[in-house]
């Protein structure tokens, strides 16, 4: 059994991530202020989809890290 670590999200990816408007799961449209578009935010466990409502700093940056772990994206782009 092998182990795959989370990729690493920084506060600073985190933010850039929410201003932009492509979907870091699917590289789809996606809507400022949201983590991942819908259709990749309807792929996600429940508790993973509540954990993106923490604040950058006190839990986000996780929950981010879950988020595209389950969508199987190994790095945040902030493009």
């Amino acid at each position: 059994m092998s182990v795959v670590a989370l990729p690493i999200v920084s506060a600073a990816d985190a933010v850039l991530s929410l201003r932009g408007s492509f979907c870091p799961g699917c590289r789809g449209r996606k809507k400022p202020k949201q983590t991942v578009c819908f259709e990749c935010y309807s792929k996600l466990s429940r508790p993973q989809r509540q954990n993106l409502y923490k604040r950058v700093g006190s839990g986000y940056e996780a929950a981010v890290a879950s988020a595209l772990q389950t969508l199987g994206v190994e790095t945040l782009e902030c493009k």
